[in-house]
């Protein structure tokens, strides 16, 4: 459920709820799930025009990946 509502978030442009329903699978799993939302993440990253947005998501996914 957590991807497609990010899915659904990340279509309508809205990347902040999107990342943090990512981050919070790359948080809480260590399975395949995981690496799934770590390479939504990065694919997104590339679109998402509010560099704040995406700095604040890259520390945090640094940071739970560690």
């Amino acid at each position: 459920a957590a991807f497609e509502l990010a899915a659904a978030h990340a279509r309508q442009g809205d990347f902040g709820p999107a990342f943090d329903r990512l981050l919070d699978v790359v948080q809480r799993d260590k399975g395949a799930a995981r690496e799934r939302a770590r390479a939504q993440l990065v694919e997104w990253f590339a679109l998402c025009e509010d560099r704040a947005r995406v700095g604040r998501a890259q520390r945090l996914l640094g940071m739970y990946l560690n």
